[in-house]
């Protein structure tokens, strides 16, 4: 994960636990959106109606593996260890996403 990366995930870290602790249903519903895109999931259109995906408009360029390291830091999923890691997330470990992740600066 770039220094970029750690930052952005970070300060969402900050927000959400915010928003968990003043305005609890918010925060579950938001969890949801994050929960599908861990799962390859686009986290549905960024508000009702809306043609474009919450991952389109403001999470371009994350890989899966980043929202769970978020959900990880948010306690909301265990740790999940390396080997499995590597497993469910190979297909973003590859040479080119690695090569199109470091053109991008980790967008």
């Amino acid at each position: 994960m770039t220094k970029k990366r750690d930052e952005q995930i970070n300060n969402l870290v900050t927000t959400l636990r915010r928003v968990r602790s003043e305005r609890p249903d918010e925060y579950r519903v938001r969890l949801d959106h994050y929960k599908d895109m861990v799962a390859g999931g686009d986290g549905g259109p960024w508000r009702a109606g809306a043609e474009t995906s919450l991952r389109e408009l403001h999470y371009v360029g994350w890989f899966d593996e980043d929202f769970q390291n978020l959900l990880e830091l948010l306690d909301e999923v265990p740790v999940m260890p390396e080997e499995e890691r590597k497993e469910r997330f190979a297909h973003e470990r590859n040479f080119w996403n690695r090569v199109k992740r470091s053109i991008a600066g980790g967008l």
